[in-house]
């Protein structure tokens, strides 16, 4: 007795097979298109979080929850295995980490052919397994970093080897359905649902057998139940990790609100609706495509496969009921369903294919299964057709909002981040090392940063000294200065609660701990790796004290299965590299309810020599989830203490440790820049040589320069009184502006230096720049508002990046030529004037004049934000296109009405990189509008964007001579900054389509 009809179908013939490899080519196209578009979504970096660790930190860490840089990942370490491999053989990009399901998706092609070939015909299994390849449905699954092609892969297979077993009885394929089967485990926790289906399968399959063939029911049960034990054997190894993740998102509370999203009505929607366009009513027509599958199947006694493939698909949504967990109940973990649909209206399909036979004498057999599967094909093409829209579903884009961070560091060589997890793997994932981290601070110099703050938390801390850079979607940005002021001195209180970036200013030495501001504590960095934070506390030699009493506050945050292996260690001394364990403690000293911890240690008196005491605080975290981490550090001084005759004030040794960890220069003169970030300027009451301090006439001078400059940090006296103040010019002013007469730019260092990079900005033009002896022509003239950015290797880029919520006139102004162009109503957007069309050009051209020389343009990057209204007709559109010689113009991109009338695009990201055939000295950029019912948005969230990259721009560096550098631009104003180091120019970041 057979589950379907597969064992009276002869083999598959090879036009059977030429359609399978067809659809399977095509679905493979499908799933690769523009597949690095779109940057990672949140829940592929929860996969990349961990997959990109060593094994020995990836398996105990998914399998109990470990700290990460991500969310909680409920699930199996299989397609992590896969991805890590991934990683290792080929370069680490998003394709690299989308890889395995992408491969796991073009395989279920042919295995949704096999199992409806078995399950119904050889029909059905065709346009099953076109439905498969065209719908955005699984295609979604399989572009995705996430296990569930893997998962659905494994447990097809697993269902096909079972209906083979059932039907033959076979060794090998029990031992398929056994590998499949494990691997589906290990693949997804959805795996028990479908795998207790498949066991009410086998129930159905010998309660039928009983009546006609005991035997054949027994040896059938007594199969299954050995196969099914192997499958729990090969999965008993991550059996606590599978009862550990069932602990954590346990749930005592009502479950019934968890389905808003769930149900087979919903995958059909989802399906069939997703980002299709044309307007039809396509949950409808495939409705009824299913429907009437239904009909024909039942018609022709398929129920037993019905049943079966209906046990198959439900069981999850079956199960998902019944389970009471914290999870809201979604789509994506009731995938299964999908394939009932398909299966339903590959049957349809089969319908409609047969109505041709019936009126011809001896109809071909190849006829009815070529139009079952072209039926599928036409059917489902509508929604693979919005590709190119899907693909751009998550705009606007991080990759961009990143590659823009890197382009404006100006001169910020650190990245920090509000909390120490989420934004950081995203940003180290895309910029690698391009900036610096609290993962390598290995001294006490001065850092100017950037600092990375969720744009969407509701609560946050204001923290003084910031200077605001750009808000965007995904990060607010501001940018900093921490002046380092270690070591402190013990004869005062001192008290840290982390709630700031203050330990960046006191702490002496540091691997893999910085502030995580969300919750006011000091965290791992890297949570694989312990951290050690080392405050030094100082005397002037000669004093005498007694023990300092330290109080260290550790907060815990546990997780719900159970108490983190997180443990930490003070200790103490007075020398830092002979530190003695003080105290330590663990997540089980809190005790219950707690989640504050107080050890009391003692400070040892200072160093006679050196009047140096040190305290450290270890921190490891382990492999279980939650977190052990110092919330507060209290130092209270010595009872007794003697200071030497003549010892300095307390702030002048406050000053001392200043300039002993940062260049520090007396006065600023006439110069208006700083060249690199580890470079401040101090002022006192009076000038102070020894500790490089200028005077009140030398902060008068440089307030003059900048009278809206604040000090990064200052230092007070016993009474509370400040008496010296640090500036750094760069952090408000990275930039320094030219006119034609000479202006000091540099203050200068103690020996020449040479400049690898140069940034002009503002009105860049051609302009001819002089540098104390040296000259520099701007190879290019660009947009006013334009950044260019020259290497000493030749190469550069112009990046141009406006926006529209501005005056009108001023956008127009950086237009090369521009007609009937309007300013969008409330909102920063351009339009037309009135119904009639308009466009505007952006150009890039060689410097005006005889003398200029362009620097060959190789390629550019440009993303936009169009919009249209719909209007029946398809007139409505904006167009973009690009020319090198003014004249002829090659298309870029189009977005046109749908006729459904509604806006389109309002965050409709369109992106397009092009090499151009050969270099070209200028380029010119057309943005063309149908009417008031076509907009192209720039805003920080949607920001028109063009980057231009540039070969032999000329410049090879810049020499700069000992001496202060008097700079001029005869030819214009422009802003400018030389940097020591290269700017970044090979980031490719940007999207393209």
């Amino acid at each position: 007795m057979t589950m379907g009809r597969d064992a009276r179908l002869p083999a598959p013939a090879a036009w059977e097979w030429a359609i399978v490899c067809a659809a399977t080519l095509l679905g493979l196209w499908l799933r690769l298109f523009a597949l690095d578009v779109v940057g990672l979504w949140w829940d592929e970096f929860v996969t990349l979080g961990r997959a990109a660790w060593p094994l020995a930190d990836m398996l105990p860490s998914l399998a109990f929850q470990g700290p990460s840089d991500v969310s909680l990942d409920s699930s199996p370490p299989l397609f992590h295995l896969l991805v890590h491999a991934a990683l290792r053989v080929l370069p680490a990009t998003d394709a690299t980490v989308k890889l395995p399901s992408l491969a796991a998706g073009t395989l279920t092609i042919p295995v949704v052919w096999l199992l409806g070939r078995r399950l119904f015909s050889r029909e059905t299994g065709l346009a099953a397994a076109v439905v498969c390849a065209v719908s955005l449905f699984p295609i979604h699954y399989s572009r995705e970093a996430r296990p569930y092609a893997l998962y659905l892969l494994c447990a097809l297979a697993g269902f096909l080897f079972l209906l083979r077993a059932m039907d033959s009885g076979r060794r090998r394929d029990w031992a398929g359905f056994v590998l499949a089967n494990a691997a589906m485990f290990y693949a997804s926790y959805l795996a028990s649902a479908t795998f207790a289906a498949e066991g009410l399968i086998v129930c159905g399959r010998a309660a039928l057998l009983w009546r006609a063939d005991r035997p054949a029911a027994r040896r059938l049960c007594r199969d299954a139940a050995l196969a099914a034990g192997l499958v729990v054997l090969a999965y008993l190894p991550w059996v606590p990790g599978h009862l550990f993740q069932v602990r954590t998102i346990h749930s005592d509370g009502p479950t019934g609100d968890r389905f808003a999203s769930a149900g087979f009505s919903a995958v059909l929607r989802a399906f069939t609706a997703m980002h299709d366009q044309s307007g039809l009513p396509w949950p409808a027509i495939l409705g009824g495509l299913a429907t009437l599958g239904l009909a024909r199947h039942l018609l022709l006694g398929r129920w037993r496969s019905l049943a079966a493939l209906a046990v198959w698909a439900g069981c999850a949504l079956a199960m998902a009921a019944a389970l009471p967990t914290q999870i809201d109940v979604s789509i994506r973990y009731l995938v299964n369903l999908f394939f009932l649909y398909a299966y339903l209206a590959a049957g349809g399909a089969e319908a409609l294919a047969a109505l041709p036979g019936r009126f011809l004498p001896n109809p071909p057999a190849v006829l009815a299964p070529v139009l079952a599967a072209a039926l599928a094909l036409g059917c489902g093409w509508p929604m693979a057709a919005a590709l190119p829209v899907y693909v751009k579903r998550d705009s606007p884009s991080i990759k961009s909002a990143l590659a823009d961070l890197a382009i404006r560091r100006d001169g910020a060589d650190w990245l920090f981040f509000y909390r120490n997890r989420h934004l950081k793997i995203i940003a180290e994932w895309y910029l690698g090392d391009t900036f610096r981290t609290a993962a390598s601070l290995s001294d006490r110099a001065y850092r100017r940063f950037l600092l990375l703050t969720p744009h969407d938390l509701t609560e946050r801390r204001a923290l003084p000294g910031l200077v605001p850079v750009r808000e965007t979607f995904w990060a607010d940005v501001a940018r900093g200065g921490a002046v380092n002021r270690a070591p402190l001195p013990l004869d005062v209180p001192y008290a840290a609660d982390f709630s700031d970036l203050a330990f960046f200013a006191d702490v002496f030495a540091v691997q893999n701990l910085a502030p995580d501001l969300g919750y006011a504590t000091l965290a791992l960095y890297d949570c694989r790796l312990p951290g050690r934070a080392v405050f030094a506390f100082a005397l002037p030699p000669g004093s005498t004290a007694g023990k300092a009493p330290v109080r260290v506050t550790l907060a815990l945050r546990p997780g719900k299965a159970g108490l983190p292996e997180a443990g930490a260690t003070v200790l103490t001394g007075t020398d830092p590299g002979r530190l003695s364990p003080a105290a330590r403690a663990t997540a089980r000293d809190f005790g219950p309810g707690r989640d504050r911890l107080d050890l009391d240690v003692a400070l040892p008196p200072p160093d006679p020599a050196t009047g140096l005491t040190f305290l450290a605080v270890e921190i490891v975290a382990g492999h279980v989830d939650g977190f052990l981490e110092l919330a507060g550090l209290r130092v209270t001084p010595p009872t007794e203490v003697r200071l030497p005759p003549g010892a300095p004030a307390l702030w002048q040794r406050r000053a001392a440790a200043v300039a002993a960890n940062t260049p520090v220069l007396p006065g600023l003169g006439e110069a208006r820049a700083a060249l690199g970030g580890a470079t401040l300027f101090g002022f006192a009451d009076a000038p102070d040589p020894v500790l490089r301090l200028g005077g009140p006439e030398d902060l008068a001078a440089y307030l003059r320069a900048y009278p809206d400059d604040a000090p990064v940090a200052t230092v007070a006296d016993a009474t509370g009184a400040v008496r010296v103040r640090y500036f750094d010019p760069g952090l408000r002013h990275p930039l320094a502006g030219l006119a034609a007469a000479p202006r000091e730019l540099l203050p200068g260092f103690g020996r020449p230096v040479t400049a690898k990079g140069l940034i002009a900005a503002g009105n860049v033009a051609g302009q001819t720049l002089r540098f104390g002896q040296a000259q520099v022509q701007l190879p290019v003239a660009g947009p006013a508002g334009s950044r260019l950015l020259l290497g000493a290797d030749g190469r550069g880029l112009l990046h141009f990046s406006p926006t529209f919520d501005r005056p009108l006139p001023r956008i127009l102004d950086e237009t090369f030529v521009a007609d009937a162009v309007a300013a969008a109503p409330g909102e920063p957007a351009l339009t037309c004037s009135g119904d009639a069309p308009c466009f505007f050009t952006y150009a890039v051209t060689p410097p005006p004049g005889e003398a200029g020389t362009a620097a060959p343009i190789e390629a550019f990057r440009l993303a936009w934000y169009p919009q249209v209204l719909t209007d029946g007709t398809g007139h409505n559109r904006v167009t973009v296109a690009y020319s090198t010689d003014g004249s002829r113009y090659e298309p870029l991109g189009e977005l046109r009405s749908e006729g459904d009338f509604f806006w389109y695009g309002g965050e409709m990201r369109m992106a397009r990189e092009v090499r151009l055939p050969q270099p070209a000295d200028r380029l010119y950029l057309r943005f063309a509008l149908s009417g008031a019912g076509a907009r192209l948005w720039s805003a920080p969230g949607t920001p028109l964007s063009l980057d231009v990259t540039l070969a032999g721009t000329g410049f090879a560096g810049l020499p700069l001579p000992q001496g202060p550098v008097a700079a001029a631009s005869p030819d214009g104003d422009v802003l400018v900054r030389p940097t020591l180091a290269p700017p970044a120019l090979g980031l490719s970041l940007r999207e393209r389509l």
